[in-house]
């Protein structure tokens, strides 16, 4: 194998990882990632004791923050809307971007005066929604990334659950494959170089500039900075 062929297969299987985090560490994914990590560093604070009702709820909140938007997204899609799922040019953003602000702010409304949902879901379901809106805004100027700022939003949400909401021990609870001690400090750690990941494979990938990747690290750690004043 020579040295040019070795050095086109790195940079396939770059390619690739950096497609793979893309996909897997997508905005819609994280903020329901992270509101479900509300649960699991401390789950006594809902107060819903059945479990076939806790699962319906977590069913319910997937389908309003992750499946209606990608629905939404889809049918734009085929009604050509929308040339593509990467939706290169920032004005194909718009229409996605208005749908699923309006799925944020349903599902922050509906939990925000439930008693049976703990402030810190309403902090991080508010703090994504300022993060989207904020966003929306900066596209009309910049091409800002949506993946960063969901990232900045996942590591200040992590931070705000970990220092204000839980207690120095944290036990997650992960349905029925039972319960686990971890270090805060482990936590905050992958939570920091996953958002770095997502930002190296935007880069790599050429899908945004330097500065769009970084203003979309402040804008997600701002607003979920902004939503815990606001509630707490």
């Amino acid at each position: 194998m020579t040295v040019l062929s070795l050095n086109d297969y790195f940079c396939s299987m770059l390619k690739f990882f950096s497609k793979a985090i893309s996909y897997l560490f997508h905005p819609l994914f994280l903020f329901y990632g992270l509101l479900y990590l509300v649960y699991m560093i401390n789950p006594f604070a809902f107060r819903i004791s059945e479990r076939k009702e806790l699962n319906i709820t977590w069913i319910m909140a997937f389908i309003i923050v992750v499946l209606f938007p990608l629905i939404t997204t889809l049918l734009m899609r085929g009604l050509k809307l929308v040339s593509s799922l990467e939706m290169v040019d920032p004005k194909e953003r718009i229409g996605p971007m208005i749908a699923t602000i309006v799925f944020y702010v349903w599902f922050f409304v509906n939990i925000k005066d439930n008693p049976s949902y703990p402030v810190a879901l309403s902090v991080v379901a508010l703090g994504g929604t300022i993060a989207l809106c904020l966003s929306f805004f900066i596209n009309n100027f910049s091409k800002i990334s949506l993946h960063t700022v969901g990232a900045g939003s996942f590591v200040m949400g992590i931070m705000i659950l970990l220092f204000n909401f839980s207690s120095p021990r944290i036990i997650f609870s992960v349905l029925h494959w039972g319960r686990y001690e971890i270090s805060p400090m482990i936590i905050m750690a992958a939570a920091i170089i996953m958002a770095g990941a997502i930002g190296s494979a935007r880069l790599y990938l050429d899908a945004h500039r330097p500065a769009d990747i970084y203003s979309g690290y402040l804008i997600g750690l701002f607003s979920q900075i902004v939503a815990f004043k606001i509630l707490v």
